[in-house]
């Protein structure tokens, strides 16, 4: 009786889903004001302009917004382009816009 008691609970174990819960900490609340004043600082500073103030790194500041968390969750995933915010998605195109504008266009390009 008592095996049978246990191999049910060890099938109970395997086959019920568990759950995750969010992980929401102190740090990680911290680390997304962090980014977000971040993202603020480099907008005041027209990193998100066309032509960008970050030059060369215009693509990594879009990638900041792109990589930012949907919540202050640790497993949280990524914004992405589809569910920024409408002024992040304006401001992930004026920075694509600023890349596309300094790309060479038409002529060949080997690398160096």
């Amino acid at each position: 009786m008592r095996v049978f008691g246990v191999s049910v609970l060890v099938i109970a174990v395997l086959v019920l889903p568990i759950s995750a819960s969010a992980q929401v900490t102190n740090f990680s609340t911290d680390v997304a004001t962090a980014i977000d004043r971040g993202l603020s600082w480099l907008d005041a500073r027209g990193a998100f302009s066309n032509p960008s103030s970050a030059g060369e790194a215009a693509g990594l500041v879009a990638l900041a917004i792109l990589e930012k968390r949907v919540s202050a969750d640790l497993r949280a995933d990524a914004v992405g382009y589809m569910n920024s915010t409408p002024a992040d998605q304006a401001r992930i195109d004026r920075v694509m816009a600023s890349i596309i504008g300094r790309a060479p266009g038409g002529n060949f390009y080997a690398y160096r």
